[in-house]
């Protein structure tokens, strides 16, 4: 017999259907598929050198470095190609595939050269793959991250690259988001990816679109829908084996449960997350551990809360947290002081304010030495303590320059607050323990505004010829100081937690088809305002926490006949004493109006307002002077360029975002021109106005993110710190087809010389007389002083 030498090609070590399965598990991001795969391949094929073999060994790196086996993953990649191999596909996912193990363990200039080489490969050799070399360099390369991302979505769909161009669209929209703010554009695009991901079934981005689209909701404030996004992401998951985003998410969903009170949830959340996160190593494992430690001793565990805060400790000095080990000080003399070894619980505590750098840490320890003076009686040191911490907290302010990070820097503090409130209270300080309050309150508002002068409170009741609510709400417990001509004086309410809960639980009820409950709406009246002594005529509130997403005219009286409290009270808001104490201005009759509304669809995120002619209609009508910018004309260069400082009144007729990550990025809808569709509150405090009334008529115009000291901050807040003397904005979603009615009967009520909040009033009791209309229909405005 004759042999023909390379006549018969040898057999594939791996069979074609095998490397196909793998193929298909990689792109739809199934890690855990991947895995298995290629471990029983690459067992079967032995020591072959077979191009299929050195093919299912990257990309099994590819897989491991998701499951948090990084170790592992470099010891895979690590070894060079066969020649053969230098310019194939297989080296381009190889040189991706070490950058972004080198990403999971922060070895960010490893990663970049990694994905450079990458790139450099993919362009000369592999134009198929040069999209995601592309995206994988817009990860390291923020500065050109744009152009690199443009490029690669191009590539992508001329090449067809389907799951390539979802990656590419899915980095962007994180960057619109992350980088813009555009949180409700942003969701939509999420959306949108995820449906296209699920026909797909492309496993790996439903996960990432589910976990983004929580994160995107929690951060404009909507955690009841954020929720479930998290726990799909978490089940995602499970199933493509992506431990890294499990645990982040398992964390997520404890915080949530955390941030309501519900122990018992965060806690079984965070032991869920613990295991995983060590096994991994996870950037994270110090964190639940410190939270592990502190629902223990909030739940009176202290030899656990004991064990607990000592890992956590040991986890932070191992990971290089070198600030993390003074907070973790901190827990261990809150342990100590919780059981009454003050000597220890000042050992721990009295040099961490020396030692750190971080403000934040250096308040919290001179506010936890306050606490441990004031448990041994020692009144005056726990006072000097509270005040030095307050001072640390203005000093440390003062040197931010930027007035969203002020903002934000506050919220810090809240706790550190309580403390001190909660000791002047004990001690039968009412006055002095809200003068503490109002020293952080509506500051970034107050300092824009020029508000210098401190003036007493009874001085400032007399002014406004009204009695002031004034909320604090507190961990352990909270407090509203009512302030007349004659007094100021704290009633003691249930803590955060409980008023949060039953808020919110109210909220969803008048949300809802029944309109509200009126049990709940009393529980809510007699926890909120029968302390304060109030029962009817002018009322001002200055609210805290989720008080300002609750319009008190919706509480119900209970006596003589259940009725809303709008029946008894002419209702306003305001950030702060000091801002209702400034000098007023002179009051000015309503003769011209700036409205602006009505304006082309700019962006599928934002239907269209059906009602939103007729509203303008009748608005028009009301004013002496109606300049009036609709349609194509209603955008935010016409504001800018329509002297809003000369009108009366300015009324928007429009769709409002509201951000909780960064309340500047709040805004109004409006048609689209050069420089875009949104009128963010960031541009609208730097044009000054002096208008009596600012009226948003649209979603969620009042902002969402709550600060301490500034209430709740976004288009009202905005328009106050531009100059305007009041302001209407909506709490909740408006229904468009109410508020033509309810506007108009404002405006008629104010030229008949009634003032904005007495006229909002009024209208709001023609819809309910008349036309017997549910909250949800009237009651999401509200109306806000800036004097």
């Amino acid at each position: 017999m004759l042999l023909v030498s390379g006549s018969i090609a040898a057999a594939p070590a791996v069979s074609p259907r095998t490397l196909e399965e793998v193929r298909s598990a990689v792109d739809r991001g199934r890690w855990s598929t991947v895995d298995s795969k290629t471990a029983e391949a690459l067992r079967l094929a032995g020591p072959s050198d077979d191009d299929t073999v050195w093919e299912l060994r990257i990309r099994r790196g590819e897989a491991l470095s998701p499951l948090g086996r990084y170790a592992e993953a470099k010891e895979i990649l690590q070894p060079e190609l066969p020649a053969r191999l230098a310019h194939s596909a297989i080296a381009v996912r190889r040189l991706a595939a070490l950058g972004v193990a080198a990403l999971y363990t922060r070895d960010f200039k490893t990663a970049a050269g990694y994905f450079a080489r990458a790139q450099e490969l993919a362009e000369a050799h592999q134009p198929f793959l040069l999209p995601n070399a592309l995206l994988y360099r817009a990860t390291v390369d923020p500065a050109h991250a744009d152009a690199l991302l443009q490029r690669a979505l191009q590539l992508a769909r001329k090449s067809g690259n389907q799951f390539a161009e979802l990656n590419i669209l899915f980095k962007m929209n994180h960057g619109r988001m992350v980088g813009g703010h555009q949180y409700v554009a942003a969701i939509h695009d999420y959306q949108t990816l995820l449906q296209r991901a699920r026909d797909l079934h492309y496993d790996g981005l439903v996960l990432k679109a589910e976990g983004e689209l929580g994160w995107a909701l929690r951060d404009i404030g909507d955690f009841e829908q954020a929720a479930p996004h998290f726990e799909r992401a978490v089940q995602m998951s499970e199933k493509t084996g992506a431990i890294i985003d499990r645990v982040a998410f398992i964390i997520q969903i404890g915080n949530t449960a955390y941030d309501r009170g519900d122990l018992a949830t965060a806690e079984r959340q965070y032991r869920i997350a613990y295991p995983q996160a060590t096994a991994v190593q996870h950037s994270q494992l110090g964190f639940i551990v410190n939270n592990l430690a502190t629902i223990a001793l909030e739940t009176g565990r202290f030899d656990e809360a004991r064990r607990l805060a000592a890992e956590a400790e040991a986890v932070k000095k191992n990971m290089g947290y070198a600030d993390s080990l003074l907070v973790a000080r901190l827990l261990n003399s809150r342990i100590a002081a919780d059981t009454g070894d003050y000597e220890a619980a000042r050992k721990f505590v009295e040099d961490v304010a020396n030692e750190t750098k971080n403000a934040a840490t250096r308040w919290q320890a001179q506010v936890q030495l306050g606490i441990v003076y004031a448990a041994e009686k020692r009144s005056d040191e726990a006072d000097r303590q509270f005040r030095r911490a307050l001072t640390t907290l203005r000093d440390a302010r003062s040197e931010i320059r930027d007035e969203a990070l002020r903002l934000s820097f506050n919220n810090e503090a809240g706790e550190s607050l309580s403390e001190y409130v909660d000791f002047l209270i004990t001690r039968h300080r009412d006055e002095e323990a809200l003068s503490a309050v109002e020293a952080v309150q509506a500051q970034t508002l107050e300092e824009g505004l020029g508000i210098k002068a401190s003036r007493d409170p009874r001085t400032i009741a007399t002014q406004t010829g009204a009695t002031i609510l004034y909320y604090h709400l507190g961990k352990k417990r909270s407090y509203v100081w009512t302030i007349t001509p004659d007094a100021v004086k704290a009633a003691t309410l249930p803590p955060r937690d409980t008023i949060h809960r039953t808020i919110d639980a109210y909220v969803r009820d008048l949300l809802g088809p029944a309109g509200g409950s009126m049990s709940r709406g009393t529980e809510l009246y007699r926890m909120l305002v029968e302390p304060s002594g109030v029962r009817n005529g002018r009322v001002i509130v200055i609210p805290d926490g989720r008080l300002n997403v609750l319009n008190l005219e919706t509480l119900v009286v209970p006596a003589p006949k259940p009725h809303f409290w709008i029946e008894d009270v002419v209702l306003r808001s305001a950030p702060s004493l000091q801002l209702l104490g400034r000098q007023p201005q002179a009051q000015k009759s309503a003769q011209s109006v700036l409205l602006i509304g009505n304006a082309p669809q700019a962006d599928p995120a934002y239907r269209a307002l059906s009602n939103a002619a007729r509203e303008v209609a009748v608005v028009a009508k009301r004013f002496n002077r109606a300049v009036v910018l609709t349609g194509s004309k209603a955008t935010p260069a016409a504001y800018r360029g329509a002297s809003p400082e000369t009108f009366d009144v300015i009324h928007f007729v429009a769709h409002g975002e509201a951000t909780i990550e960064n309340p500047f990025d709040s805004a109004v809808i409006l048609g689209r021109d050069a420089s875009g569709y949104k009128l963010f509150a960031g541009d609208i405090i730097k044009h000054p106005i002096t208008a009596r009334l600012v009226t948003i008529s649209s979603c969620y115009g009042a902002g969402k993110r709550t600060y301490v000291g500034e209430g709740l901050v976004g288009l009202a807040w905005a328009f106050v710190r531009a100059g305007a003397q009041q302001v209407i904005a909506a709490v909740w979603d408006v229904n468009d087809a109410a508020t033509p009615e309810l506007m108009d009967a404002m405006y008629k009520s104010m030229n008949a010389g009634r003032d904005p909040a007495t006229a909002l009033r009024d209208a709001k009791l023609m819809l309910i007389h008349s036309k017997g209309m549910k909250p949800k229909y009237w009651a999401p405005f509200v109306i806000y002083s800036g004097m």
